[in-house]
């Protein structure tokens, strides 16, 4: 997994500090640059100005959900990220969300999940 990861730029937006502290810890170790934020505001700065292989966004975050940021950038209104996979992650999927990713995201992945299992998306969204 670290040669697949190595030097992609990951954009990681979760409000539950000791999970995104447990995941940002594991994908660094495999290689990859990771930008961590709790915050929309911060995400969508970051993705004005930097160029990510990959977006990993909670759902449900302390100033908005995640819809945001898939909404933004697959509008492709001259975004720089606006073809990047995004992973969605929640507590709360159910079908209702479901269909509202489905043909906008790479993947869904209910909480908890395991790394193993997020390694694995990842896997096969680079492959």
């Amino acid at each position: 997994m670290s040669d697949l990861l190595r030097k992609r730029k990951i954009l990681y937006i979760e409000d539950e500090v000791d999970l995104a502290k447990i995941i940002e810890d594991e994908l660094v170790e495999n290689g990859a640059e990771v930008l961590r934020t709790e915050k929309i505001s911060r995400a969508q700065e970051a993705l004005s100005k930097i160029k990510f292989d990959l977006i990993i966004t909670d759902f449900l975050l302390q100033d908005g959900t995640g819809d945001t940021i898939v909404s933004k950038l697959k509008s492709c209104n001259s975004e720089l990220n606006c073809e990047t996979p995004i992973i969605v992650t929640s507590a709360f999927i159910g079908q209702d969300l479901l269909d509202e990713f489905e043909g906008k995201v790479a993947a869904v992945l209910t909480k908890p999940h395991s790394m193993e299992r997020l390694l694995n998306k990842i896997q096969e969204i680079f492959e």
